[in-house]
């Protein structure tokens, strides 16, 4: 007798939490390839391979009325103006697609039901600029009910791949067209929209094979790293970026629009001296003969070598970057003898 009780209280008990709607219908959209928390519909998922085809969605629901029909509704302007998918696909067992927008659920209630990118870009409303919001809900036939609300589950739709405007690049060196050990190369760029500030599809890739770190905000961004590893030469960069929707940039950046350019340059240069006097005997010199030092460098010199001869600062020749130069010096009386220094 109490278990029996007991059941029949389980059972009013449950009855009772139907009644009250604690059990209440649930239905959840999910962009192709996505997870249902995702909430963007970008060239990832337009491109996904779907239940129904590529791309679009699918909705799962549960707790609906049994073998009954609904109607799967879109907007494309946040809910003014609904539109019904045309066709899309049921999973068996898991509802049956009726046509023109109406589906049956299951004789548990339930749906599982997808249609494809191609459902909605056949729609009239659909957007041509491939940018805006996409809403969806479910109805009752007689539209006074609509699942999960009103104005239905938001997406942020995105299918334009952002573009770079303007690229730039410069070193922190004296001559910031030349790097050399530790320092620094900034690319700096703009982009056609916002950009990604989420760590997993923030900017990021290499200046001349080694990686770099981004900063920014917005369309304005530079990335930077130290030069360490590098290769020698005209420095490359090749740099991946996102905007706010996850869409990835039209091409990689990997060239400036304003013709900048830095040269990474990480070997010390070497020279080569020699000194001379035009006294007939050319290692001697005396009070009025003429002092030459000539010097050749192994690489072209950013800028002309500082000489002194006997403590006396000379010009060279050039005085400006070269690889070769000449230094002369007339010998006065007061100079010091014995071997030159310079």
């Amino acid at each position: 007798m109490m278990n029996s009780q007991r059941i029949r209280y389980v059972f009013a008990v449950a009855m009772m939490v139907l009644a009250s709607g604690l059990m209440s219908q649930t239905v959840d959209f999910i962009p192709a390839g996505q997870l249902s928390t995702y909430s963007k519909y970008n060239i990832n998922v337009s491109t996904a391979s779907g239940i129904d085809g590529t791309g679009g969605f699918s909705f799962t629901g549960s707790l609906f009325a049994n073998s009954t029909n609904y109607f799967v509704q879109i907007s494309f302007d946040g809910g003014s103006t609904w539109h019904y998918i045309e066709n899309a696909s049921a999973t068996d067992g898991q509802g049956t697609w009726i046509g023109s927008g109406m589906f049956r659920t299951s004789a548990s209630g339930e749906m599982q039901i997808a249609f494809a990118h191609s459902r909605m870009t056949d729609l009239a409303a659909w957007p041509s600029s491939g940018t805006g919001t996409i809403n969806l809900r479910l109805t009752t036939q007689d539209g006074n009910t609509k699942y999960p609300g009103a104005s239905g589950e938001a997406f942020t739709l995105d299918l334009v791949r952002p573009t770079i405007s303007t690229a730039s690049i410069t070193s922190n060196n004296s001559d910031n067209e030349w790097a050399k050990s530790g320092d620094a190369i900034t690319v700096a760029f703009t982009s056609s929209e916002n950009l990604s500030t989420d760590t997993d599809f923030d900017p990021s890739g290499n200046i001349s094979g080694v990686a770099v770190t981004a900063s920014g905000s917005g369309t304005s961004w530079s990335v930077a790293n130290t030069v360490s590893t590098h290769s020698e030469g005209a420095a490359t960069f090749n740099i991946t970026y996102y905007d706010e929707n996850e869409n990835v940039g039209a091409s990689a950046l990997t060239a400036t629009t304003d013709g900048s350019s830095v040269t990474i340059d990480m070997t010390d240069p070497t020279l080569t001296t020699s000194i001379a006097s035009n006294n007939s005997t050319s290692t001697l010199a005396k009070t009025g003969d003429i002092v030459t030092i000539t010097i050749s460098a192994s690489e072209i010199l950013q800028v002309a070598p500082t000489v002194t001869i006997d403590g006396n600062a000379i010009t060279p020749n050039p005085n400006t970057s070269a690889s070769s130069y000449s230094i002369a010096r007339t010998m006065q009386g007061g100079d010091t003898q014995g071997e030159i220094a310079y």
